[in-house]
């Protein structure tokens, strides 16, 4: 499992800032919230690092994410099953998913 875990938090580094603040010169370049929750759910959705449950584990991580900072998520039940299948059946681009996660969240007040 200590693999598996390993390899699943390194995927969000792969992302496209990580390889921006490298390539690009940009070295201050930081993700927002939604895209960091977006990177950490494709990461074990995409991954199935456990048996049974990834779906509902990369979105509990993503929820966790945005609360551990103070932002908080809405979005009807429908839309988010919807956008998990999507991104689980590889038809959700990492970005299209950052951008509806930003869309239902709102930043600390």
């Amino acid at each position: 499992m200590v693999v598996c875990r390993a390899f699943v938090m390194q995927r969000p580094l792969r992302q496209p800032w990580h390889a921006q603040g490298n390539a690009g010169g940009m070295a201050n370049c930081t993700p927002t919230i939604p895209e960091l929750a977006a990177a950490y759910a494709e990461a074990i959705v995409v991954a199935h690092p456990v048996a049974d449950g990834n779906m509902r584990s990369g979105f509990l991580v993503a929820v966790v994410c945005w609360g551990l900072n103070g932002f908080s998520f809405q979005a009807f039940n429908e839309s988010v099953v919807l956008n998990i299948r999507r991104l689980a059946a590889g038809e959700l681009p990492w970005a299209e998913l950052a951008t509806w996660f930003g869309a239902q969240s709102s930043p600390p007040t």
